[in-house]
């Protein structure tokens, strides 16, 4: 609601830059994403986008954040095109915010055709986005190609060369970014699911409920209480999971 207002109030208000205006429909975007309020945040990034288009890196990002939102509502194919266009708006640029925005681009492309069901094609997308974070000396975009590549040999079925997913996760922990230490304690949790480990799944999976919780992101707590259920189903707890 502030930041609705304080967007109403530029019209009124001088010396305000465009720049500002997109940081704060980014920044609307993100609450609405948080919120679980996916065709509204959708809406905010592409506001933001029209305040910006001579800056490349920021039109990019954006449009990063736009197909992560198409993903959650199944539009796949929308959100892979988008990501494509991305990438090829940062053609022919250079530097560390480039290869951090390609990194990021990629690795949301591999979670698109992991959600296709597509884990070859996911892995190797998910590996273009970790070299490319490498690249841009980023270890953040670098945890998140990690959490993505977690899940594509997990669902190939094929052994990971690094255990990808605490990686990401002692980043985030590092960070402070509690977000994405719910979705890398998710995901950790259902290969531990898979493994037969399933107190230690329960484990991961309260905790992922609990980081959610505590960010308001209520959309991905019920996910996470959705595979605490699953486990409860496979241990026949058939009261405690309805």
């Amino acid at each position: 609601e502030f930041l609705q207002r304080a967007l109403e109030c530029r019209t009124h208000a001088r010396g305000i830059q465009p720049a500002q205006v997109a940081a704060l429909y980014e920044q609307l975007g993100d609450i609405r994403d948080i919120a679980g309020l996916s065709a509204e945040a959708a809406d905010a990034y592409h506001r933001a986008m029209a305040f910006v288009q001579e800056d490349q890196v920021m039109v990019a990002n954006l449009m990063f954040k736009e197909a992560s939102i198409a993903q959650r509502i199944g539009k796949f194919s929308a959100s892979l095109r988008l990501l494509s266009r991305g990438r090829r708006l940062l053609d022919g640029a250079s530097g560390p915010d480039v290869d951090a925005a390609r990194s990021r681009l990629a690795t949301r492309y591999s979670f698109g055709k992991y959600l296709q069901g597509k884990y070859d094609e996911a892995t190797r997308w998910s590996a273009i986005g970790a070299d490319e974070a490498r690249r841009a000396g980023d270890n953040e975009a670098l945890a998140y190609a990690y959490n993505t590549m977690h899940l594509a040999y997990m669902h190939a079925g094929r052994a990971e060369e690094e255990p990808y997913g605490e990686l990401a996760l002692a980043v985030y922990e590092e960070i402070g970014n509690l977000r994405m230490q719910g979705h890398c304690l998710n995901n950790l949790a259902i290969g531990a699911l898979q493994d037969g480990r399933w107190d230690l799944s329960s484990q991961l999976l309260q905790r992922a409920a609990g980081m959610f919780q505590r960010v308001g992101a209520t959309a991905n707590e019920a996910n996470s209480e959705y595979n605490r259920a699953d486990l409860l189903i496979r241990q026949g707890r058939y009261t405690e999971a309805a």
